[in-house]
C-alpha cells in the first residue's frame, strides 16, 4: 500500500516492526521494498540529441565508444535505439566508482578540436530524476517510492517537525478515577492521562490548564475532543534557539499536551456532564481556562452547563474564554467561532508548534496532523482541512488553542505559576536569558524588562547570583 499518512495503514506496519515480546506487535509479517531495491535504478542516461550533435560534427558511435573507454572498466555501458522517440541513449549504470555526477562531467571534442560538456549535445538524467519530475516533485516520490508516510509538499508543518513530534511521542493511559465514577452514568473511557511524569494527578490541583473542546453530533462519524494542555516551562535548548524573539514573560513557558478525550458517540449533554466533572470537580477551576468551538454545537453546550446532573453543581461560566463575535464589536461572548480567522490561527499553529509554544505528543493528535492539509477549490479559494477521509478534530482543538496566547488570562496564569512553582533554578536561567536579549528598535520590550524588574525585586528570587 502507498504511504498516506498516520493512517491505519501506517500504526498497522509500525505494529508489525515492533521487536517481539512487545504487547503491541501485531501477527502481520512486515515487508519493505524501496525504489533503490529494483533492479536498473541506478543508471545514468545520455539520452542524445541528433540535431545538436550534428551541429558539433560527431556522431552516435564516437560519443557511444568514448564512454566506453571512460566507464567499461568501472561499469556496464550499454547503447540502444527508442522507437517512440527516434533517438539513442547510452546507458551508464552507477555505482560507488561510477556515480551519475561523474557521467554528467564527461566531454567530448568537437569538429573544431574544442573540449564540449556532454550536456551540450544531450540531456543527461537519472531514473530517480525522470519519476520526480513525471510524479510531481521529490516529496511525492519520498511517499510514492520512499516508503515515507508524510508528504512535506502537503503537510503544512514540515518533515523535520513532524519526525520530531513522532519520535516524542508519549504512552497515554485510562486512568480509573473517583470524581468521575461518582457522577457519570456512562463510560468515560476515552478518557487518557499521560503515562509521564510532567503530569502527576496529585498536583492537578495547582497545575495551570488550557482545555481546548471541538464537539460533535455523536452519531459515530466526527469526535468529540477534549485537549487538555498544562502550562509548563520551555527547555533552555527551545529558548536559546528562539530567545530573541521573545518580548514577554509568557514566551519563555509553553502548553504542553497531558491528556485527552476523543470519542465520535457521546451526545452533548452527556459530554457537557463529562466536561464539568473535569474542570470543576477533578481539576481547579481557579487554575483552567477553557476554550469551546461555538461553531455547530457550542451554544448547545453552553446551555447544558449551567443545568448537568439537574443542577446540583457549582458551575461558573468565568473558566470558559471569550472572543468577539463580530468583528465591529468590542462585546466578547462566551466561546471562539470560527469563520474567516481561520487562516490567522492555521498560520499561528504552524508557528506556535515550530518554536514549541505548543507541544504535542498525543498518538491520534499527531496522526492528525501529518493529514491536516492545505486545499485549493476550483475556484481558488484555500481551505485547510483532513486529506480524503481522515479525521481533523484533534488538530482543530490545537488550532483553536493559538487564541489563547494573546489572552491576557494565559499571561496571568503564566505568572502565577511562575512565581508559585518554577524552581530557582528555571528563574535564574530565565534572568540570566533577558539580560542578555540583544533587544532591536523594532519591538517592544517593556513588559519584558518590567517582570524583570519585578522579579528581581521579589526577595523570594534573590540569590546571590542575581545579586
Amino acid at each position: 500500500s502507498t504511504p498516506n499518512g498516520m493512517n491505519l495503514f501506517h500504526k498497522l506496519l509500525t505494529d508489525a516492526e515492533r521487536p517481539d515480546g512487545d504487547p503491541l506487535k501485531n501477527n502481520y509479517k512486515p515487508l519493505r521494498v524501496y525504489w533503490y531495491q529494483a533492479k536498473g535504478r541506478f543508471v545514468t542516461y545520455i539520452k542524445l540529441n541528433s540535431h545538436k550533435m550534428h551541429d558539433y560534427g560527431v556522431e552516435v558511435d564516437t560519443i557511444f565508444e568514448l564512454a566506453k573507454e571512460k566507464y567499461e572498466s568501472l561499469t556496464i555501458v550499454k547503447k540502444r535505439f527508442v522507437t517512440d522517440t527516434m533517438s539513442y541513449i547510452i546507458d551508464v549504470f552507477n555505482n560507488e566508482k561510477c556515480t551519475d555526477e561523474d557521467v554528467k562531467c564527461m566531454t567530448f571534442v568537437d569538429k573544431n578540436g574544442f573540449n564540449i560538456p556532454i550536456a551540450n549535445i544531450a540531456d543527461i538524467t537519472t531514473w530517480k530524476e525522470e519519476t520526480i519530475k513525471d510524479i510531481g516533485g521529490e516529496d511525492a516520490f519520498n511517499q510514492e517510492y520512499g516508503l515515507r508516510f508524510i508528504n512535506g509538499s502537503k503537510s503544512l508543518l514540515n518533515e523535520a517537525i513532524i519526525e520530531d513530534l513522532i519520535q516524542n511521542k508519549k504512552n497515554y493511559i485510562h486512568e480509573v478515577i473517583p470524581e468521575f465514577d461518582k457522577r457519570l452514568t456512562f463510560s468515560y473511557n476515552d478518557l487518557k492521562w499521560i503515562d509521564d511524569d510532567i503530569y502527576i494527578p496529585t498536583m492537578r490541583k495547582e497545575y495551570k490548564f488550557v482545555i481546548s473542546v471541538d464537539i460533535a453530533e455523536g452519531l459515530g462519524q466526527d469526535y468529540s475532543i477534549i485537549n487538555i494542555f498544562r502550562i509548563m516551562e520551555k527547555t533552555q535548548e527551545t529558548i536559546d534557539l528562539y530567545k530573541s524573539t521573545y518580548t514577554s514573560l509568557k514566551d519563555f513557558y509553553c502548553l504542553t499536551q497531558v491528556g485527552i478525550y476523543r470519542n465520535n458517540y457521546i451526545s452533548v449533554k452527556q459530554l457537557s456532564e463529562l466536561l464539568y466533572v473535569l474542570v470543576f470537580e477533578y481539576l481547579n477551576p481557579e487554575n483552567c481556562k477553557v476554550i469551546v468551538e461555538l461553531n455547530n454545537y457550542g451554544n448547545t453546550l453552553f446551555a447544558e452547563m449551567p443545568h448537568v446532573f439537574e443542577g446540583k453543581n457549582d458551575y461558573g461560566s468565568s473558566v470558559f474564554v471569550r472572543y468577539r463575535h463580530r468583528t465591529d464589536t468590542t462585546e466578547e461572548k462566551l466561546g471562539l467561532k470560527i469563520g474567516d480567522n481561520k487562516n490567522i490561527m492555521v498560520k499561528d499553529y504552524q508557528t506556535f508548534i515550530q518554536n514549541k509554544s505548543i507541544v504535542l505528543n498525543n498518538e491520534d493528535t499527531v496522526r492528525e496532523l501529518t493529514t491536516f492539509v492545505k486545499h485549493t477549490t476550483a475556484a481558488g479559494n484555500t481551505k485547510y482541512m483532513a486529506d480524503g477521509s481522515a479525521h481533523d478534530d484533534c488538530v482543530m482543538t490545537v488550532v483553536n488553542l493559538t487564541t489563547i496566547f494573546s489572552k491576557h488570562q494565559f499571561e496571568e496564569m503564566v505568572i502565577e505559576w511562575s512565581e508559585k512553582y518554577s524552581n530557582n533554578e528555571f528563574l535564574t536561567y530565565l534572568n540570566d536569558t533577558i539580560s542578555t536579549i540583544e533587544y532591536t528598535e523594532t519591538l517592544d520590550y517593556t513588559q519584558l524588562l518590567e517582570v524583570r524588574r519585578k522579579m528581581l525585586g521579589k526577595p523570594k528570587y534573590v540569590t546571590n547570583r542575581w545579586k
